[in-house]
């Protein structure tokens, strides 16, 4: 057992009954005599819960103080949110290319098969009918997201569709409660939406 009046930077945790899980790669240090502080070297994963516990048996005061009960503690980090997205307004084509930009590593064709397109009448497009746009005609169409973010790269979904919208119509474009993330298990728990509107058919309005 380890004194919690320790100073010593290199004490294993374990010793005190102090655990964290998932496991981080990292440092645990003491600050003073009274308080232990975790540096982790990376960044923590998104969309992960974590638990730290203090065993009572095994964390010892300098005078042989015990706790009464084990100490638990957990926290999350946060599930997929999007940061930016495309198109909005009236769009000049039947086949737009829609862009969503999130705020963590994501799987392209997982997100795809989870959310949808909806048109003004309630009718949902199969997502049989959406289609990944390529990497580098993503780059070329959504330049300015993807450079005005840092390390994008797995962070946004792309997508088309097969077949031509109709005309004068508005799409909302819904992403689901349970939107799953690549960095870890946890999911959304609120849904996001976003709509843009295709072009009305020629007409004459004067004459």
């Amino acid at each position: 057992m380890i004194a919690v009046s320790s100073v010593d930077d290199k004490m294993n945790t374990e010793d005190l009954g102090i655990s964290l899980t998932p496991k981080i790669e990292g440092q645990w240090r003491w600050t003073g005599t009274k308080t232990l502080q975790f540096e982790a070297k990376h960044r923590l994963p998104y969309a992960t819960k974590y638990t730290l516990r203090v065993d009572k048996e095994h964390c010892v005061s300098a005078i042989e103080g015990k706790l009464d009960e084990e100490f638990f503690f957990e926290f999350s980090t946060a599930t997929p949110n999007i940061l930016q997205f495309a198109p909005y307004g009236i769009v000049s084509t039947l086949k737009p290319k829609c862009f969503l930009l999130f705020d963590q590593k994501i799987g392209m064709n997982d997100v795809l098969k989870h959310l949808r397109v909806v048109h003004s009448d309630g009718h949902t497009i199969q997502n049989e009918e959406l289609e990944l746009v390529n990497e580098t005609t993503a780059k070329n169409e959504f330049e300015s997201f993807l450079n005005a973010n840092e390390g994008t790269h797995e962070k946004y979904v792309a997508f088309t569709f097969k077949h031509d919208l109709l005309k004068a119509t508005q799409y909302t474009i819904q992403v689901p409660i349970g939107c799953p993330s690549a960095e870890g298990p946890l999911k959304t728990t609120s849904e996001w939406s976003a709509s843009f509107q295709t072009y009305e058919p020629l007409k004459i309005i004067d004459w």
